[in-house]
């Protein structure tokens, strides 16, 4: 049955696992789900603000439009309601549950949240696997036996909510002249305006790494059980984050005053649809949160009218669109990336350019260097605003000159 499951999981950023680079973990499961899906390579979130994101999930509209507007199609729950496929919400994060009325889901499990004191003795034990738990009760009870497609979409809390995976994880990761790694379980949510200590930066890692190595053992386990029951075999999984966690770089860790830079709006995404649904490969366009909304559309045969910006079926003709950007923002700030260009521009204080993709994580500013790409910039992020302002669909086209990677 062509059943939609979609793993939201907040705080995992990609640079943490194999197929987006990293080689200081071993993450199997996310390498073997890279390998039998199409991985966004830049996917970017509207905002960090978690409301405004599952209004992109769920509603199709961008964290820019204004909440006075009028939406321009049901939500993703009520149109499949038309078509009588019913939609369930898995969720240990009491805001997410608490919004899932409001979009039209059929059924709302709500998992309470723990508040541990220390490591869990087993992975078993970690607060994900708990969740992802009832998500695999659900799927043998519900899913595998199901004569009629359904969404089931799952929002863990992990990496935002709980450090609790088993303290020798992350013991492994260190060598023997590091301090010791901290057993923290409360993820930080810390800002300094001075670099932080580079040995502190590392018992951060360490932690943020084992919980990673939990979660990676937690997603063989769930793919595992959905194998096992041939019900499922046509269905699409689509794993992905609402947000990263920043570790550091520009002084922000955790969830503490989000600053708009790649290590918090940058985030995962795996799209895994049966064979002969769609291509396996590394989508390398500038995918947004709308974009999930939109995939599921198109998995159900739902009509949008926002249009989509990319497309997974093997029968569609690849191409770049003419919007190939990413835009975000938050609390008076906003970002715009570009494939050659992220343009930061801060409630307070002077614009910030860097260039891409060699400046992967926003180190060497170079606003002095290009003044005429700032001012493009400027050009077309007030160019953003009004289509926004007025027509959020008729999103406007990316200038040539802020394309060109060349520089």
């Amino acid at each position: 049955m062509q059943h939609a499951i979609v793993l939201a999981l907040d705080g995992l950023s990609p640079s943490f696992l194999g197929p987006y680079g990293n080689t200081w973990l071993e993450t199997p499961a996310f390498n073997k789900l890279a390998d039998e899906s199409m991985l966004a390579q830049q996917m970017f979130a509207e905002s960090p603000d978690l409301e405004l994101l599952y209004r992109s999930f769920w509603q199709g509209t961008h964290a820019a439009m204004p909440a006075d507007l009028p939406a321009r199609s049901p939500s993703l729950p009520t149109s499949l309601a038309g078509k009588s496929i019913p939609a369930t919400l898995i969720s240990d994060d009491e805001s997410v549950t608490g919004w899932a009325g409001e979009y039209g889901f059929d059924e709302v499990c709500r998992l309470p949240t723990f508040a541990a004191t220390g490591p869990a003795g087993t992975i078993a034990g970690t607060q994900v696997a708990q969740v992802l738990a009832t998500a695999i009760d659900w799927l043998a009870n519900k899913l595998a036996t199901s004569d009629h497609p359904q969404l089931l979409w799952i929002h863990a809390g992990a990496l935002r909510h709980a450090w609790d995976a088993p303290q020798d994880l992350r013991r492994q990761l260190a060598d023997e002249e590091d301090p010791d790694v901290p057993d923290l379980v409360e993820p930080p949510a810390l800002f300094s305006e001075e670099p932080w200590d580079p040995d502190t930066l590392l018992g951060w890692s360490q932690s943020y790494a084992g919980e990673i190595l939990a979660l990676d053992s937690c997603l063989h386990w769930f793919r595992s059980e959905m194998e096992s029951h041939p019900g499922l075999a046509d269905s699409m999984f689509i794993t992905t984050a609402p947000r990263g966690f920043p570790l550091g770089i520009h002084g922000h860790v955790g969830n503490c005053c989000p600053a708009l830079y790649s290590d918090l709006l940058q985030v995962p995404a795996f799209i895994r649809v049966p064979p002969g649904r769609g291509d396996h490969y590394r989508e390398y366009n500038l995918l947004q949160s709308t974009d999930i909304f939109q995939v599921l559309c198109q998995w159900f045969g739902l009509d949008s009218e926002i249009p989509g910006r990319f497309s997974f079926l093997a029968d569609e003709e690849d191409s770049s669109p003419a919007d190939n950007y990413s835009y975000s923002l938050h609390a008076g700030s906003a970002t715009i990336r570009t494939p050659a260009w992220f343009c930061h521009f801060p409630a307070e204080g002077d614009i910030e350019l860097f260039a891409k993709p060699d400046d992967a994580w926003e180190i060497n500013e170079v606003a002095t260097l290009r003044p005429d790409i700032v001012e493009a910039m400027t050009e077309f992020h007030a160019t953003i605003q009004q289509a926004y302002g007025s027509d959020p669909s008729a999103r406007p086209a990316l200038p040539a000159l802020l394309a060109d990677h060349w520089h």
